[in-house]
C-alpha cells in the first residue's frame, strides 16, 4: 500500500506517520508485526525516492505536470488550503510509480484558523474519488507542538516539578488543555513551542516518546480538541479497511 504524505517537515512527517503506524499495528490481524508492517504500507513522497513532498513544492510540481487548480479567496468555498490539496491529489493520480498511490496523508499545522482551513481540505476530500485515492487528514489545532503536548507525562521528579510551574503560570494544565494555548512564536510563553521545550527540556528523544510510548487511548483522550483523536480516528477508519482489503 503507497501512501503519499505532504509535511511541512520532516518531524511532522515522522510523528504522523509513526502514530498511523501504531494503530495499524494495533487495529489489524495479529499476523501484521512492525517488521512486516515495512513490507505492507510505503509512506513516499509524491516524486518516487523521496520520504514526503513538502508543501512548498507543489507549485513547482503543478508546474511540471501542468495541472492547474482555480483559487478562491479565502473566505469562499474552495478557499484556504483547497487548491494545493487538490493539486497534490491530482499529481498523486498522475503520479508515476510502480504501484498506484493508494492513499495521501495531508499534516498540516492549522494555526489560528483551524475550522477554516480544516474544512477547506474536508472540501478538498470531498471533491476525490475515493476508489481512486483515499485521503486522511492529519491537522494539529494549533500546531504539531500541541500533540506533543497531549502525549507529555511527567516520568522524574523534575519533570512534574516543570509541570506544576507551567500548570500555575497558565492556569491550566497545557498537556490536558492544548488547544489553550495561543502563542505562535517560540518566545511566547503561551505558545506550545515554548511550554513543550520547557517540559522536556529540548530534548528530541524526550518529546519523541510523547508520541511513540504513550497508550493511543490515552492520547485520543487527551486530544480531543487538537485534532489528535479525529486522526487516530480516521486512520482506523480509513487506512486500516484499506490495508486489510489489499491484502486479502
Amino acid at each position: 500500500m503507497l501512501i503519499a504524505v505532504m509535511a511541512e517537515n520532516m518531524p511532522d512527517k515522522e510523528m504522523a506517520c509513526g502514530l498511523a503506524d501504531r494503530v495499524l499495528l494495533e487495529r489489524t490481524p495479529d499476523w501484521l508485526d512492525e517488521e512486516q508492517l515495512g513490507f505492507e504500507r510505503k509512506w513516499q513522497g509524491i516524486e518516487p525516492g523521496t520520504d514526503f513532498t513538502p508543501w512548498t513544492s507543489l507549485s513547482r510540481l503543478a508546474k511540471k505536470e501542468n495541472v492547474r487548480i482555480l483559487g478562491h479567496k479565502r473566505e469562499e468555498v474552495g478557499g484556504f488550503d483547497y487548491p494545493s490539496a487538490r493539486k497534490a491529489i491530482v499529481l498523486c493520480l498522475l503520479a508515476k510509480h510502480a504501484e498506484p498511490i493508494r492513499a495521501i496523508l495531508f499534516i498540516r499545522d492549522m494555526d489560528r484558523q483551524y475550522q477554516a482551513r480544516r474544512q477547506s481540505l474536508i472540501e478538498a476530500r470531498a471533491h476525490t474519488d475515493p476508489t481512486r485515492l483515499r485521503v486522511v487528514l492529519a491537522l494539529p489545532n494549533r500546531m504539531r507542538e500541541a500533540w506533543l503536548l497531549n502525549g507529555f507525562i511527567p516520568k522524574t521528579p523534575n519533570e512534574f516539578h516543570l509541570h506544576q510551574i507551567e500548570r500555575e503560570k497558565l492556569g491550566f494544565d497545557p498537556c490536558e488543555s492544548a488547544e489553550l494555548l495561543t502563542g505562535r512564536r517560540a518566545s511566547d510563553y503561551k505558545g506550545p513551542k515554548l511550554v513543550l521545550a520547557s517540559l522536556t527540556g529540548g530534548c528530541a528523544k524526550r518529546q519523541e516518546a510523547c508520541w511513540k510510548d504513550v497508550p493511543l487511548v490515552e492520547l485520543a483522550d487527551r486530544g480531543t480538541q487538537t485534532g489528535l483523536k479525529e486522526f487516530l480516528q480516521e486512520v482506523e477508519s480509513i487506512l486500516v479497511p484499506l490495508l486489510t482489503q489489499i491484502e486479502n
